[in-house]
């Protein structure tokens, strides 16, 4: 739980601009799955190598990952924590999906339900240990990850 309240602080002390973190994330998946699925692009070769059920599987750890940066960023735009995890919730979920019908488009990919749940899935996962976090530092503190009681509280 400490490694969660540091990445807090370091994301506190470089401010705002630290939105981008996020944002980088976002055009890291976008440009992998970009990535035709055929055999046009040098890149499709590699990912041919990864047994298909680890690819899908992937998709859960990944957006774990981008629902945590949004969470880690929103608090300097004042939130709440509750208000927080809902946001970062519902970008996460919104680009999980945006991204898969973005795949329309990719030569050699397609969109598909199982990677939006398994997108969700991840999405969830991070939900559910942030929820935890707020509400175990919320008993236990009396001072929040943005310096006022009030971003915590619900």
């Amino acid at each position: 739980m400490q490694g969660i309240v540091k990445a807090f602080d370091l994301v506190r002390r470089i401010g705002r601009k630290a939105i981008t973190l996020p944002v980088v994330y976002m055009f890291l998946i976008f440009f992998l799955s970009s990535i035709p699925g055929d055999n046009s692009s040098g890149m499709s070769g590699f990912l041919q190598q990864i047994n298909p059920t680890l690819q899908n599987m992937l998709h859960v750890p990944l957006y774990m990952g981008l629902m945590t940066l949004w969470v880690l960023n929103l608090p300097n735009f004042n939130l709440r924590w509750r208000r927080n995890l809902w946001l970062s919730f519902a970008i996460s979920w919104v680009y999980s999906i945006v991204d898969e019908l973005h795949q329309f488009y990719v030569p050699g990919r397609y969109p598909g339900l199982i990677d939006i749940m398994l997108n969700t899935l991840g999405i969830i996962i991070a939900f559910l240990l942030f929820s935890w976090f707020f509400k175990h530092q919320n008993r236990h503190n009396e001072h929040t990850l943005s310096g006022t009681s009030a971003a915590l509280s619900a």
